[in-house]
């Protein structure tokens, strides 16, 4: 599972860098730094957060946190696609 993967999605799609949502979820840049190169994991109370602030399903953080290996039944492209389409649609609507 690859926390700092979704991680840097979820944060990314919303428009901010690492310090102006360190900001927002309470924590520092430095924090979120290590989370998305997997140096730190993320709590599940974390995960919450971090969904709450966002405006985005917890479900959806944790489909983006899949590796290929955690989706070998799938066309990791397909994840991949569906996830970047569900969170535009989420995002924007």
């Amino acid at each position: 599972m690859d926390y700092g993967k979704a991680l840097t999605i979820v944060r990314a799609s919303k428009g901010l860098n690492q310090k102006d949502f360190a900001e927002l979820i309470g924590k520092t840049p430095s924090y979120v730094s290590r989370v998305e190169s997997n140096d730190r994991k993320l709590s599940l109370d974390m995960v919450d957060t971090i969904c709450d602030k966002l405006g985005i399903p917890v479900a959806l953080f944790m489909l983006l946190r899949k590796k290929n290996k955690d989706m070998n039944e799938y066309d990791q492209r397909l994840v991949d696609e569906l996830g970047s389409e569900l969170l535009r649609v989420i995002t924007e609507g």
